[in-house]
């Protein structure tokens, strides 16, 4: 996929929900290199109020976007559906969470986290940015 489809793309994202915002958020990744970046960048401060959220990591409130956001359960309880929450505080060790602060506007960051059903907060196991610095 080229970048002259990034701006459907963005369209696309920002005037659907659910399946067709996921698609074309992947969509969007597939493009990749800094045009995709900086597509995200702006769904970040100006896409759909829910797919907007908010962190507290190291203290500082971050705004991002979340491209998708899986949930696995380990028992029956944890496989109810859950409304994801809008704002998480990070948790873990400082390296980690020192990635995620000091990420550049736009750049994608994978977070693996662990989250008690019915909390806010995500103890973080793993951070991936890409492009990687």
């Amino acid at each position: 996929m080229r970048a002259e489809a990034l701006p459907p793309l963005e369209r696309a994202f920002g005037e659907n929900g659910g399946e067709v915002q996921q698609t074309a958020a992947r969509a969007i990744l597939a493009v990749g290199g800094q045009p995709a970046a900086d597509t995200f960048g702006r769904l970040a401060f100006s896409g759909p109020i829910e797919a907007q959220r908010y962190a507290v990591v190291l203290g500082q409130p971050l705004r991002f976007a979340v491209q998708e956001w899986r949930r696995f359960g380990l028992s029956a309880e944890a496989a109810a559906p859950e409304v994801e929450p809008t704002a998480v505080t990070l948790q873990g060790e400082r390296a980690l969470l020192r990635q995620v602060a000091t990420a550049r506007e736009g750049q994608q960051v994978t977070i693996l986290a662990e989250r008690r059903s019915g909390r806010a907060d995500l103890f973080v196991l793993a951070v991936d940015r890409c492009p990687h610095e």
